[in-house]
């Protein structure tokens, strides 16, 4: 996975943060998938798509904080996942848990700059869009993960059992990510 940011502590960020989620029992239920963002949209006559105004000044805002290095679909994108989640129960309640429970997993964001935080969102966006490929071989998947280090060792013969619960853990950890980053930059 490609990493866009600059200095190696968001890259720290997500795979610590990754890390404690699948050591964890902790795990919200309702997931929004970076696949298939969930705003309301609307189509025009002419077959043109019409965002909620809120999206679309989210999009911008996130296009500016990136610095430009953000494409408009991506933003656009980003913003729909994000105004899905802030109206999710789950996710609400996940968040409230995870700051109360895990403080430190919400403390390394509070040192970083609005860029840096941007970065991350837009990793955790990416990684979650290629879960799908990481996981259409999920032995392979398993390997390589626990060859990365991201798979607890008292876990793993549970993952090899249930691969399907290996991808819902890794997917919710990055969900999780994503939602933190987005938390941190103030959008939820």
């Amino acid at each position: 996975m490609h990493c866009y940011c600059k200095k190696p502590s968001i890259v720290s960020l997500l795979l610590v943060v990754i890390g404690l989620l699948l050591q964890s029992s902790f795990f919200f239920c309702g997931v929004v998938h970076a696949q298939h963002p969930t705003a309301e949209a609307e189509v025009g006559e002419h077959g043109q798509v019409r965002l909620p105004q809120d999206v679309l000044v989210m999009a911008e805002s996130l296009v500016i904080l990136s610095e430009g290095s953000m494409s408009q679909q991506d933003a656009v994108d980003i913003a729909t996942i994000i105004d899905a989640a802030k109206k999710d129960k789950d996710t609400k309640i996940m968040l409230l848990k995870m700051k109360a429970e895990n403080p430190e997993a919400f403390a390394g964001t509070a040192e970083m700059g609005k860029l840096e935080l941007t970065q991350g969102l837009v990793q955790a966006y990416q990684e979650l869009k290629l879960l799908d490929v990481l996981f259409q071989d999920k032995e392979r998947a398993l390997k390589e993960m626990d060859k990365e280090g991201l798979i607890e060792k008292g876990k793993l013969s549970m993952y090899k059992k249930n691969p399907d619960l290996l991808e819902a853990d890794t997917r919710k950890g990055l969900y999780f990510v994503f939602v933190a980053m987005a938390e941190a930059l103030e959008f939820m």
